[in-house]
């Protein structure tokens, strides 16, 4: 956090991170970025009307060996869910109606980055994430030091620290962390007026 805010809002910060991922073996980096999408999944759970998969989901990162192929299966079939159409959208300009296309943007970019080894692709998805979370907070007046995308920030610099300096250790903290942010996203998504805004914020088709 600088000066109460979160860091990515910091362009040198988001130049320093990408520094950071590129430390990391490849295999971390792809798991790096998919703790970012699994921590925000039941957004996008709640948006196609699948909350029951999200358990799923976090079980495919979660075991002994990431099963990526699994994470991708299930993000492309819920992302395909979203009519999201193919306008460009203005970061500062974000609204919960663009919620739909920040995912759909997450997921293109996740699968591309973790088929290519592309850190842009990767970082790029775990961006749109963030955008997503912090729409999220401001549509229901989470403040920003308690909100999601905040958590989202803190989880994001310590996975990338962790991935770097410690040894198997790593993997078990960053997926404690990961079932916490999992847990607080879908607390959240369990509130009826969030989750019928969220449904209603997108075309499913």
């Amino acid at each position: 956090m600088i000066e109460g805010e979160p860091r990515v809002l910091y362009p040198e910060f988001m130049r320093q991170r990408r520094r950071l991922v590129e430390r990391l073996s490849v295999p971390r980096r792809r798991l790096w970025m998919w703790l970012s999408l699994v921590r925000a999944t039941p957004i996008l759970a709640t948006m196609v009307g699948e909350s029951d998969r999200v358990e799923l989901i976090f079980s495919a990162l979660s075991q002994s060996r990431t099963n990526e192929a699994a994470l991708r299966s299930i993000f492309i079939g819920l992302s395909k869910r979203i009519g999201a159409g193919t306008v460009e959208r203005v970061a500062g300009d974000l609204e919960l109606k663009d919620i739909g296309w920040l995912w759909a943007q997450a997921v293109e970019s996740a699968v591309c980055g973790s088929r290519a080894d592309s850190i842009d692709s990767m970082s790029y998805a775990t961006e749109r994430i963030f955008d997503g979370l912090l729409v999220v907070d401001t549509a229901f007046g989470v403040p920003l030091v308690d909100g999601l995308a905040m958590a989202e920030d803190i989880a994001w610099f310590e996975d990338s620290v962790q991935f770097a300096e410690l040894g198997d250790e790593a993997r078990v903290l960053a997926l404690d962390r990961c079932r916490a942010g999992f847990n607080s996203v879908m607390d959240l998504c369990a509130r009826s007026e969030v989750r019928l805004a969220l449904e209603n914020a997108v075309q499913t088709r």
